[in-house]
C-alpha cells in the first residue's frame, strides 16, 4: 500500500525496484522501470513448484557404476587382448559371445541397485559366468543345426542330381539332426529369457532389514 497526495490510502501495488506505483496488480512488469512485479514473481515460484522433480536426475545410481565392477570390466578386457593375441580366432569368438552377457549383466545389477538390493562383486563374476555358460551352449546348439542344415541341403542335392541313396538317407539324418538342434535352441532361449526375468525381479529389503 502507499499514501497518494490527498491523503487516502491506496492498495494499488508498488514496484520493489522504483517505487513507482502500479495501475493494476495484474501488470506482468512495472510501466516505469520494466522490472517483473510481484505478481509475477509469485506466479514463477508457484510454476516451479508444481514441477515434480525428474526421477532420472533425481535419482543418478542408474548412470553409477562401482570401482569393482570397472576393476572386472579392465580384467576382462586385459583378458580378451591377451587371448587375441595367442589365438586370435579364438579371441574373436570369445568377445562376440561375451557381448550379451556383459549387456545382460550390466542390467541384471543394474535393476537389483535400483530395487535396493546390493550386489556384491562375486554375486557379478556368477552372474556373467553362468551367463557366459549360458551363452555358449546356446551358441554351440545353434552352429550345429546350421551345420546339419547345410549337410542336408547338400546332401539332397547331390543325392537326386547323382541318384544315390546313401546321400538320400545322409540327408535326412542330417535334416533329423537339423530339427532337433533348432527344438533345443529354442527351449534354451525361453529357458534364457525366463532366467533373465528372475534375475531381474528382485524384492527389495524391508526396512530393519
Amino acid at each position: 500500500m502507499s499514501q497518494n497526495p490527498t491523503g487516502q490510502v491506496s492498495t494499488a501495488a508498488v514496484c520493489a525496484e522504483c517505487g513507482a506505483e502500479q495501475r493494476s496488480d495484474r501488470q506482468a512488469a512495472c510501466w516505469l522501470c520494466g522490472a517483473p512485479t510481484a505478481a509475477t514473481a509469485a506466479g514463477a515460484r508457484q510454476a516451479a513448484a508444481a514441477v515434480p522433480p525428474s526421477p532420472t536426475f533425481a535419482d543418478g545410481r542408474g548412470y553409477s557404476f562401482s570401482l569393482s565392477t570397472l576393476l572386472l570390466v579392465v580384467t576382462l578386457a586385459a583378458i580378451l587382448c591377451g587371448l587375441m593375441t595367442i589365438y586370435p580366432g579364438v579371441g574373436v569368438i570369445v568377445s562376440i559371445l561375451l557381448a550379451p552377457v556383459l549387456v545382460r549383466t550390466a542390467k541384471v545389477v543394474r535393476r537389483r541397485e535400483a530395487a535396493g538390493v546390493t550386489v556384491s562383486a562375486a554375486e557379478k563374476v556368477a552372474l556373467g559366468v553362468t551367463s557366459f555358460g549360458a551363452a555358449v551352449v546356446i551358441a554351440t546348439v545353434v552352429g550345429f543345426a546350421t551345420f546339419c542344415c547345410f549337410c542336408a541341403t547338400c546332401a539332397t542335392f547331390f543325392g537326386v542330381s547323382m541318384n544315390a541313396a546313401e546321400l538320400l538317407w545322409l540327408a535326412a539324418g542330417a535334416g533329423f539332426g537339423a530339427v532337433a538342434a533348432i527344438f533345443v535352441a529354442v527351449k534354451l532361449v525361453k529357458w534364457s529369457v525366463r532366467r533373465y526375468r528372475r534375475d531381474i525381479d528382485v524384492t527389495p529389503p524391508r526396512a530393519g532389514e
